[in-house]
């Protein structure tokens, strides 16, 4: 004991947590301050500890959260860890909150202890719902409808902020797709319903879904540019299986919501057509948006012609140029493709259907090429 009141630094520590006088109706209750600093300390450990698998990405978020959970090795553990602390953060508050109030700590002279306590449990309650969005789940996405609705309750300017057509945009989605070229007149109602409509849809469509449909598209479909009899240029997006993948068509006309199925009984054959005022609004805003491309060189020339097309406004078919830029180049070597942050869904797509003896040929020179 001795030591403890004569160290230097041991009479700090003494001075706080054993010789500190105390009131004589001290009770457990008085616990609870040292508790919620335990909760911090373990939110801070296991937040940190998350973050480093963690990815920041609207569309890679939720499966970073599943990687860490299923894959990292006790992951599961530190995940509810954190999840669970929070929740104990609040309740450890709220018994807090209650104490204080019931001895009348909010009183003179524990005015300004009692403002900052106040200041932090706000601060904890936007730190909290902040975490709470981070794996942007469905309950995380309705969680932030709910919370940037309360704007509601402001006066004078609060309905109007919640109706706001922009500000969901703002709060929710990161951009809005933009329209390739200019849509046809003919289709132009029927764009500007997509416009406020499917767009926002084909917003959450994964990240992984989309780069295991550019392998499907390059090993089994093709962007036909064709000539109308009248001579102008007409674009469809094409995916064709055998008839036996129909439910696998059927999978992806759901996800995408854009085109029509196709069945060829006759030739066993079942397709996917997209139509070009598809392609402008959806299908190639989303390729855009996440930085995909083709890794095959035809695809990607057929890719090239397209957008030029599009982006130049061409209608006649005899207006098109021998030499069409390059858009994407691909990498220079086979290190360069596996450090493509799409590659691996992309193989996926690329050998799913191989039992096509033209697709494997195709899909052994590529991989020889790669």
């Amino acid at each position: 004991m001795k030591l403890l009141k004569a160290h230097p630094i041991l009479t700090i520590p003494n001075a706080y947590l054993i010789d500190s006088p105390a009131p004589s109706n001290l009770s457990y209750i008085w616990n609870f301050g040292s508790l919620l600093g335990t909760c911090l300390v373990l939110q801070i450990i296991t937040g940190v500890t998350l973050a480093f698998h963690y990815v920041s990405s609207v569309d890679l978020a939720f499966s970073s959260v599943e990687h860490l959970t299923r894959d990292v090795t006790n992951g599961w553990l530190i995940r509810f860890l954190h999840a669970n602390g929070a929740a104990f953060f609040f309740i450890f508050v709220y018994l807090h909150i209650g104490k204080a109030i019931y001895y009348g700590s909010y009183r003179s002279p524990r005015v300004l202890l009692w403002s900052i306590g106040v200041v932090i449990f706000l601060v904890m309650i936007v730190t909290a719902f902040l975490g709470y969005v981070l794996p942007f789940h469905q309950m995380s996405y309705w969680a932030g409808a709910v919370i940037t609705n309360l704007l509601s309750a402001l006066p004078w300017i609060g309905k109007d902020l919640v109706e706001f057509s922009d500000l969901e945009k703002i709060l929710i989605y990161s951009s809005v797709l933009p329209t390739i070229g200019t849509v046809n007149s003919k289709a132009l109602h029927r764009a500007t319903l997509r416009t406020e409509n499917d767009k926002r849809d084909a917003l959450n469509i994964s990240y992984s879904f989309l780069s295991m449909l550019m392998g499907l598209i390059d090993g089994d479909g093709y962007l036909s540019i064709t000539k109308t009899p009248a001579g102008y240029i007409r674009i469809q997006l094409i995916i064709s299986l055998d008839m036996r993948e129909l439910d696998l068509i059927k999978y992806i006309h759901s996800v995408l919501k854009v085109g029509r199925v196709d069945r060829f009984p006759k030739i066993n054959t079942v397709k996917l057509v997209i139509s070009r005022t598809d392609l402008q609004i959806i299908v190639f805003p989303l390729i855009l948006h996440h930085n995909l491309y083709f890794l095959t060189d035809t695809r990607r020339a057929q890719f090239d012609k397209v957008m030029f097309i599009l982006l130049n406004g061409i209608k006649k078919y005899s207006e098109l140029p021998i030499v069409i830029p390059v858009y994407n180049k691909l990498p220079e070597t086979a290190k360069g493709y596996t450090k493509l942050p799409f590659f691996l869904n992309w193989i996926v797509g690329f050998t799913m259907t191989l039992d096509n003896p033209l697709k494997l040929k195709s899909t052994k020179n590529m991989l020889s090429k790669i």
